[in-house]
């Protein structure tokens, strides 16, 4: 994980795995790839314009 992660205090176990898996979504489907040509994998698929 990236440090933006690591800066929160989280108070159970349980919130930290929820935080973990909506980076691991966010950072997979929305941010963008060089190797998809600068696009999001949303983009890339054409799920968004």
């Amino acid at each position: 994980m990236k440090s933006e992660m690591m800066n929160v205090h989280y108070d159970t176990k349980e919130s930290l795995i929820h935080a973990m898996k909506a980076w691991i979504k966010d950072y997979n489907e929305n941010r963008i790839k060089e190797k998809l040509g600068y696009q999001s994998l949303n983009q890339y698929l054409g799920l968004i314009s």
